[in-house]
């Protein structure tokens, strides 16, 4: 399933901008996105507020990929799929938004996951509607290059072995994979996206960041 993106839609979508002010806007009011307006999500929002400031001081682009992403001459939509109180997306969005603001000619566009249901149901990850998702296309035809999302494979790896495990719990699990993305400051998120990149647009080969 494909979802139908038109450019009418796609500048519906909210810049990085927009989306960090409504961000600390939530957090100021005391309330999250969505129908679920409970005192853990409006928790997870807050939380997720610092940790997002906190990824954005501490990812950091390698000047070689830097060179790399500067060299794409395709102009690309970046469609992003996220919640402020999704945990994983408050660690990777930062990450993404520096990798787009690296490729020329391209834009982000984001779209909450519980308003766009729609967008939401045609990227579902074994039938869930996991984010952050992100969505690469061309501007010229709105061709789907690649998708990505929602974790970078390490961290998913590490989710499911938790999920195997006799002892399992959420939080020793959530504990786990926050500290994974604290320890990899995006750099997993960065490469994943990259190689993506170059294997759909013949960018020049992303070394290992």
């Amino acid at each position: 399933m494909s979802f139908p993106f038109t450019s009418s839609f796609l500048s519906s979508g909210l810049t990085y901008t927009e989306y960090t002010q409504l961000f600390e806007r939530l957090v100021k009011e005391g309330a999250t996105t969505g129908a679920d307006q409970s005192s853990a999500m409006i928790e997870y929002t807050k939380m997720n507020l610092v940790r997002s400031h906190r990824m954005n001081k501490v990812t950091i682009l390698p000047d070689a990929l830097k060179d790399r992403l500067n060299s794409i001459t395709t102009p690309l939509y970046f469609v992003l799929i996220t919640e402020p109180w999704c945990g994983d997306a408050a660690h990777s969005v930062p990450g993404i938004a520096q990798l787009v603001d690296a490729v020329k000619n391209s834009e982000l566009r984001i779209f909450l996951r519980d308003e766009q249901t729609d967008l939401m149901n045609a990227y579902l990850t074994k039938g869930g509607k996991a984010i952050p998702m992100l969505i690469v296309l061309r501007q010229d035809t709105l061709e789907e290059l690649f998708h990505w999302g929602p974790r970078p494979a390490a961290a998913q790896e590490l989710v499911w072995d938790h999920k195997k495990r006799p002892d399992y719990t959420k939080e020793a699990m959530v504990n786990d994979v926050f500290k994974w993305y604290s320890q990899n400051k995006n750099q997993l998120v960065l490469e994943e996206i990259s190689q993506l990149l170059e294997q759909s647009i013949a960018i020049p080969s992303v070394p290992n960041v």
